[in-house]
């Protein structure tokens, strides 16, 4: 996973006059009086029912509480003086100018004051109504309040040291009836629109990450756009600076800051890695969005658009040819109502030079000449309205739903917030769908221009009412903005079937701060159900304690101070080497703990999200025990496995994924609510790392779980074992068989064992996917490979690095007296090395099988990282007879070597796929070469390849190589036939199986062969393609997915393919297509692609952004389709249908042992 590419954020603030006023909305400006003293007609007023924190300085660290004996005017600018609000406050009508001769406040000194509506009260006889407008401006129907040290009310206080939402039954954290403090910041930080404006702005920016990057602008006194640079340094301060010292001053041309943004956009420096270096590479996914606030209407618009000014009123060519996934979509103009394939109508109106025509100029066209590479921002699988009431739900909805970006082009994004300031259209759902459906169209009205420039840019709009409301709005904006997010994880499902009432979990990350989501979706209509980091965060601010347990060596325990080991505590008292005493506060910060962050006045990292990301750790669903997911027989144990499926049959649906934030996360998939999280004893030397202000992303929980349904201790179990992939050298064990017994307190009942580099030195980092099954000896054992770079200096070396298949006994990891552990070494390391450099040798993930049917494990494959197919036999009932396939010399053999036409090795990474061979004896084994693990994996390349290779169980050692195997080549590639995917072909050679014993000799005519195999060559071409994910076999079709790395960070992992071609053979198929190309929702002639001269059935499929992986096919109910629900790299979701297979042979590996 790459580091994002930080947006551009250019931020208008409105430096107008009316900025300095000290009343909201516009007009309420009594002063003197009792109403002009209340929060219910001036809404600026002071509210006790709010708790006014300080602004913060640029490390986040909040600003002094003001005093209320000697309160500053302008708490930003100290200079200007203070007031005594015990003695003489006056309301403030507007700003302190010292050296004007204006009345900035009105009415006789005296003690600070506010009034509020008494409905006990009476005016001209009858009760005060606060929902009657003439008593909202009645005195008679307000009570003054003097703030003293015994007014006010209670109030919560997250200011307070340790006082955070998890504590609000705390009572040291509630204060009152003592305001004082609670006004003096109001009046210093608060009660000028611009003081307001300054506290709203810092609070959202200081918890902004240093590498997005932001520039500024003014409406009237700094109209110069500075290059967005990294939030951080210098730049950081000047901003700061800027925001603080800002005048009020002049009219509102709010038209003419929107058209400079713009113009910036379309300036070159903006997109490099350095704006400030002409020679810097430009990223052409950078997001450009534009942050403006203003208080009042627009005014002094000089802005003449080129061409007609009434730029939404027209019709515009969008540059969607050839590279928007929604097909080639025009904008048409409509300001009637909405009709099938039309624009909806409200994004035009009948104005000139309006923001809307100015947000729709800059987004309509392509503002550089870059690739559209801009990541598209789409809230749902296929759009949840219809758009154009045509009756269906498609393409164009998805593209003209106004809550989606669907722009891939360089564009500008408005988010428009309005203080106080109502239009003649309000801003509320109804009215929303009714300018969507064309029974309300946009006026004239400058107010309501606001909200149709964030429509016309695909941004949002925030109406603040009054001053908390603000300071939700600016922390909305900037989490709308780096909400934009990516994937790198599949997509699980809870069922098989593509049908209403499937649920899809996709798992997704931001690149820029680094935090997590997991959404589940219907996978029909896209409606989110749940959002994991939002019932995560609901379940820590209602002060609902988490359960989160970890492993001290030898037991679990509770992720609670007192209960850890010296050992671990040491570890969280010391950052970068140095012990600060600390960790107490470490761990409550990775407990959902925000009271330490900078924030809030401590020292730790701020936190948009709770949930750390999720990139490389597939979500795993696991319902009650029992079929689809499990079949055992009754006899295979001493209890029967029904036994146990009808027991736990109401057990919850469960969620499982590990994220970067050192936990794996169990979650109830129906509500998203989190039932445990587990933090590996191994990862406590790095979570110190993530609580650092300055934390460079690392990995830590990155690989995907497995679960099974196991016997030992004489009962059935469900237990989860996960890998940390890049994150660290070991695994670990959780029986997760009762989630209703999840507690702190059985902790030692869940935490089960962990296996680190510690317990052997062989162990390198984990990215298997550990396999579980029983054994010949009768026991229930996981399988895992060693893991890469074992040989790493880190006090646990490996002294040969070879590839090795480590079995332990699932109960107890191999440790205590019962405890079994099993290596089988392929002993071939560092000293066989085909490059003779020396590197260290990995087995792949694994696959086994039953030869016999008797539900035990006979037979182990496993690719290396050196290109070797490697065979285990396990077929024996002592352990000691477990052994890798070796020749007559007792030497490892491996069943076929992976080579490219140079020579070259190919690593296997990943997992074979085996089914029993169609024709003949054996079985096929499937295998696919490409490392995408290392470093400089993404510069390689050499030529990989997909094998299909027979395994002929014959006793003589005989390896397999590329000579003897049918050949099968990629051919062209059609870009340009069908409007939403591109289309790649494969040739249709014969297979003619070898009928001899041994290896087929040379000169045979025709030639027989022992598999097949294709080389992964674009175009003929060298470029390094290569095995992406697991390969899948059903039926007849092999299924695969490839990659072209890609060093442009633009580009989310690579150019990307999805293969489907006969298994038998290699062959493209050559009676229907096994994509739908077209992409209408059924395969037929209209799918066939045209290569060249001839025209053929396809092989391989890709979007038109290329970013087409990690995908699952589910079946369509009373058809022979399956839809392949995949997570794209830029985090959006597409659903492509394909054809199911022709003959189900199915897998005959251990988790499902099909009859023939």
């Amino acid at each position: 996973v790459k580091e994002g590419v930080p947006p551009n954020i250019v931020l208008t603030m409105d430096d107008s006059g009316s900025m300095a006023w000290g009343f909201l909305p516009d007009g309420f400006e009594d002063t003197w009086t009792n109403h002009y003293r209340s929060f219910v007609y001036n809404r600026l007023y002071y509210n006790p029912n709010v708790t006014y924190l300080p602004g913060v300085d640029e490390n986040g660290n909040p600003m002094p509480n003001a005093s209320f004996t000697n309160a500053w005017l302008n708490a930003y600018n100290p200079g200007q003086g203070t007031m005594d609000l015990s003695t003489n406050y006056r309301e403030t009508y507007y700003d302190y100018r010292p050296t004007q001769n204006w009345n900035s406040y009105t009415g006789p000194t005296g003690p600070a004051d506010y009034y509020l509506f008494d409905s006990n009260n009476t005016t001209g006889g009858v009760s005060c109504d606060i929902n009657n407008t003439a008593h909202i401006t009645d005195d008679n129907c307000y009570d003054q309040v003097v703030v003293s040290a015994t007014s006010g009310v209670s109030r919560y206080s997250p200011e307070v040291t340790g006082c955070t939402p998890i504590d609000q039954s705390n009572p040291a954290c509630w204060t009152g009836p003592d305001e004082r403090q609670n006004f003096a910041n109001w009046f210093s930080y608060y009660r000028l629109r611009h003081l307001l404006a300054k506290t709203a702005t810092t609070r959202a920016f200081a918890g902004l990450s240093t590498n997005i990057r932001v520039s500024w602008q003014a409406l009237n006194s700094s109209t110069v756009i500075g290059d967005p640079l990294p939030f951080g340094g210098t730049h950081r301060t000047d901003f700061f600076n800027w925001i603080n010292s800002a005048p009020t001053s002049g009219g509102t041309p709010l038209t003419d800051a929107t058209w400079r943004a713009g113009i910036k956009f379309q300036d070159d420096a903006v997109y490099r890695k350095d704006p400030t270096d002409s020679s810097s590479p430009q990223y052409s996914c950078r997001q450009n969005f534009h942050f403006a606030f203003t208080d009042g209407y627009w005014n002094s618009n000089t802005v003449n658009i080129p061409g007609p000014n009434n730029y939404d009123g027209q019709n515009h060519t969008l540059p969607t040819t050839g590279s928007s996934p929604y097909g080639d979509i025009n904008y048409t103009a409509n300001s009637g109502s909405a009709a099938s394939d039309t624009t909806p109508p409200i994004y035009a109106d009948n104005n000139g030079n309006y923001l809307g025509d100015i947000a729709l100029y800059f987004w309509a066209r392509d503002l550089s000449t870059l690739e559209n590479n801009v990541p598209l921002f789409i809230d749902g699988l296929n759009g949840t309205t219809d758009i154009d009431n045509d009756g269906d739900i498609d393409n164009f909805d998805m593209f003209w739903n106004p809550m989606n970006d669907p722009a891939d082009w360089q564009h500008m994004v408005n988010f428009t917030v309005g203080l106080g300031i109502d239009g003649a259209i309000e801003y509320n759902t109804t009215n929303y769908q009714a300018l969507l459906d064309g029974s309300l169209n946009w006026g004239g009205d400058h107010v309501d221009d606001l909200w149709h420039a964030a429509i016309n840019s695909r941004g949002r709009y925030f109406s603040a009412r009054s001053p908390e409301q603000l300071i939700t709005g600016f922390e909305q904006v900037i989490h709308a903005i780096v909400e934009r997010k990516g994937s790198a994880s599949a997509v699980a499902t809870t069922s098989s079937r593509y049908e209403v009432g499937t649920n899809l979990f996709q798992a997704i990350y931001d690149p820029n701060d680094w935090s997590g989501e997991l959404l589940a979706k219907d996978v029909v209509s896209g409606t989110t159900i749940w959002s994991a980091a939002a019932q995560l965060k609901q379940l820590i601010n209602n002060g609902n304690p988490r359960t989160i347990i970890t492993f001290d060596g030898s037991n679990g325990i509770p992720f609670q101070w007192s209960d850890l080991t010296a050992t671990q505590k040491a570890a969280l008292n010391t950052l970068n080497g140095t012990n600060d005493g600390l960790g107490q506060d470490r761990l409550e910060w990775l407990r959902g703990d925000n009271s330490n962050e900078q924030q809030n006045g401590g020292s730790l990292r701020n936190r948009s999200n709770y949930l750390g990301d999720i990139t490389h750790s597939d979500p795993v669903f696991v319902p009650p025990p029992g079929p689809p997911l499990f079949y055992y027989p009754e006899n295979l144990e001493s209890v029967g496995y029904s036994t146990y499926v009808n027991s736990n049959s109401g057990r919850p649906n469960m969620l499982l994924f590990g994220a970067n934030d050192g936990m794996l996360h169990i979650l109830d998939a129906d509500t998203g609510q989190e039932l445990m999280a587990y933090i590996p004893n191994i990862l406590f030397n790095k979570l110190s790392d993530l609580t650092d202000p300055a934390y460079q992303h690392q990995y830590y929980l990155d690989r995907t779980i497995s679960v099974w349904d196991v016997f030992f201790d004489g009962s059935w179990h469900t237990v989860a074992i996960g890998g940390l992939g890049k994150g660290g050298q070991g695994i670990f064990a959780l029986d997760i068989s009762n989630p209703a017994g999840f507690a702190e307190s059985g902790a030692n009942n869940i935490a089960m064992w962990e296996f680190t580099d510690a317990d052997d030195r062989d162990l390198g980092y984990t990215y298997t996917t550990p396999y579980m099954m029983k054994m010949n000896n009768g026991k229930w054992m996981v399988a895992f490979s060693n893991g890469h770079n074992s040989t790493e200096a880190d006090g646990n070396v490996s002294t040969d690095g070879d590839a090795i298949l480590f079995l332990l006994d699932i109960e107890t990891g191999s440790k205590g007296p019962t405890g079994l552990k099993v290596k089988l070494s392929t002993e071939t390391g560092t000293a066989e090395d085909p490059l003779g450099l020396g590197r260290p040798n990995a087995l792949s993930d694994i696959v086994a099988i039953d030869t016999n049917r008797d539900f035990v494990v006979d037979y182990i494959y496993a690719g290396d990282y050196f290109g070797n197919l490697w065979k285990f036999d396990v077929s024996d009932p002592d352990p000691n007879n477990w052994t890798v396939w070796r020749d007559s010399a007792n030497k490892p053999v491996p069943l076929f070597v992976a080579r490219s036409p140079n020579g070259d090795p190919q690593p296997i990474t990943f997992a074979p796929v085996i089914t029993p061979h169609n024709r003949k004896k054996g079985y096929l084994v499937y295998v696919g070469t490409g490392s995408y693990i290392q470093t400089d994996d993404v510069t390689d390349t050499t030529v990989q390849s997909i094998y299909g290779i027979w395994d002929r169980f014959e006793t003589s050692i005989n390896t397999i190589d590329r000579d003897h195997l049918l050949e099968q080549s990629l051919l062209d590639i059609n870009t340009s036939q069908f409007s939403d995917t591109n289309a790649r072909a494969s040739t249709a050679n014969v297979m003619r199986w070898y009928d001899g014993n041994g290896l087929p000799p040379t000169g045979l005519n025709p030639p027989q062969y022992l598999g097949w195999r294709m080389d992964l060559l674009n175009n003929g071409a060298e470029e390094g393609e290569r095995l992406f994910d697991n390969l899948d076999v059903s039926g007849n079709v092999l299924s695969f997915t490839t990659i072209i790395p890609s060093l442009d960070p633009c580009v989310s992992g690579g150019e990307a393919w999805a293969f489907r071609v006969n298994a038998d053979s290699g062959s493209r198929f050559l009676n229907s297509s096994p994509w739908d190309y077209s992409n209408n929702g059924t395969i037929g002639n209209e799918d066939r692609v045209n290569f060249a001269s001839e025209s053929h059935w396809g092989s391989g499929i890709q979007g038109k952004n290329k970013i087409l992986f990690r995908g699952r096919p589910l079946l369509v109910p009373g058809t022979c389709k399956e839809a392949n629900v995949q997570s794209l790299a830029d985090g959006t979701i597409r659903v492509v249908t394909s054809a199911c297979s022709t003959k189900q042979i199915g897998r005959r590996s251990w988790r499902q042992i099909e009859i023939k």
